[in-house]
């Protein structure tokens, strides 16, 4: 009997929450508890020296699943968000030798906690610091930075089915200052910039182009042992492309250049 083993993954984003209330303190230690809420799901808790809560998580058959929160000694909430868990699992192919019929059956083999939805960040005085949000991935789709006064100064928004990353950075409150997109994060793609009144100063874009730095690859020919040598590039490199325009303070054009992967050309 031969087995075909593919393997694929299946997202759930159902979440569970639960107080203290009622449970059962399943494992203790100086600075740390974990309540037994059911037989699948629990609690755990870190605490200072004081019996300050300084993290609260919620789990899934002990791997996070549910909400979670950090705190600052003082007690104020430092970090707050949501886990969601994708589960692993494994599509067997069995294939009957003498009839060829082929049954398929799903098995689990793990879960991997995740992070979704909006998860904040504040500082010891309980102002915003950061906004996060994903989709059952440890890495942001979007996420905002913010000043003293609570304004953003930055935000960065991930193109989901591309490799391209929206970026924004603000004045003081909420005026454009500039405006950006990024490929590895490298400069690839649209860029402005603005004065503060909100007028465009600078307009362009750039291209990734391969890097001068090289490196020398051998490749060898196994029928006749005969070595190959050649040199490719390391990398990539932003460049500026295509028109690039110049702009005063009251809107009008200053000057427009021309540019090919970094050249400028000449008129």
């Amino acid at each position: 009997m031969r087995k075909l083993v593919l393997s694929f993954i299946l997202i759930l984003t159902c979440s569970f929450c639960h107080t203290q209330e009622g449970t059962n303190v399943i494992l203790e230690h100086t600075s740390e508890k974990t309540f037994k809420i059911d037989s699948i799901h629990s609690i755990y808790e870190n605490y200072n020296a004081e019996g300050q809560t300084l993290k609260h998580v919620e789990l899934r058959k002990g791997l996070r699943k549910g909400m979670y929160f950090e705190y600052y000694n003082s007690g104020t909430l430092k970090i707050s968000g949501e886990y969601s868990q994708v589960i692993d699992t494994v599509s067997m192919l069995t294939e009957e030798l003498l009839t060829g019929e082929i049954t398929y059956s799903d098995e689990i083999i793990d879960y991997s906690p995740r992070k979704n939805g909006s998860w904040m960040s504040f500082d010891s005085n309980s102002r915003l610091l950061k906004l996060e949000k994903f989709s059952n991935s440890n890495q942001p789709y979007y996420s905002e930075e913010f000043n003293q006064e609570g304004n953003p100064f930055l935000k960065i928004r991930k193109n989901l089915n591309k490799d391209t990353v929206q970026n924004f950075v603000f004045y003081a409150g909420y005026m454009l200052k500039r405006e950006f997109e990024t490929v590895n994060d490298s400069l690839c793609g649209k860029f402005l910039e603005y004065y503060s009144n909100g007028t465009i100063e600078t307009q362009g874009q750039f291209v990734l182009i391969p890097s001068e730095e090289l490196t020398t690859i051998e490749e060898e020919d196994l029928l006749t042992g005969k070595i190959t040598s050649y040199e490719v590039s390391i990398g990539m490199i932003s460049q500026k492309h295509g028109a690039w325009s110049e702009y005063n303070e009251s809107g009008d054009l200053i000057e427009t250049s021309l540019y090919f992967e970094g050249n400028k050309k000449k008129r």
